[in-house]
Parts: C-alpha cells; structure tokens; sequence
C-alpha cells in the first residue's frame, strides 16, 4: 500500500501525484508483459502478480485523490 508520506506528498503537490501515477502504471504495465512472457518459478509469479495487485490499488487511491483535488483530465 502507499505510505502515508507520499500521500500526503501527493495531496500537496499535483505533480508529484502525476508522476507517482504514471511510474505506477508504467510499473503495473512492465510486470504484466513479465509475467505473460515469463518461465518463473510459480513462487515468484505469484510474488510478482502479488504486486501488481498492490500496485493497482495503489493506482485507484490516487485516482481517486486527483478525483478529489480536480486534477483528472
């Protein structure tokens, strides 16, 4: 989950917030190509599908912050 600091880094500062979005959703992106093309052992997918899951949550709490704040296009 997102750490109370860069939340409030985020709520402060709408810049912030947008590259914390992006590099999430560039993250969430490179992991998915990962694991669609992987030969990993089962024990990492799941760490690794794990995260993605965190990350895309992560995503939704700030979207719903730049929701809040007027800042979606």
């Amino acid at each position: 989950m997102i750490d109370s600091y860069t939340l409030q880094q985020c709520k402060a500062n709408k810049h912030i917030c947008k590259l914390k979005v992006r590099n999430l959703e560039h993250a969430v992106q490179q992991a998915r190509l990962m694991i669609a093309e992987s030969a990993m052992d089962p024990e990492s997918l799941v760490s690794l599908r794990r995260k993605v899951a965190e990350s895309i949550l992560d995503l939704e709490v700030l979207y719903l912050l730049m929701e809040e704040e007027g800042q979606v296009n």
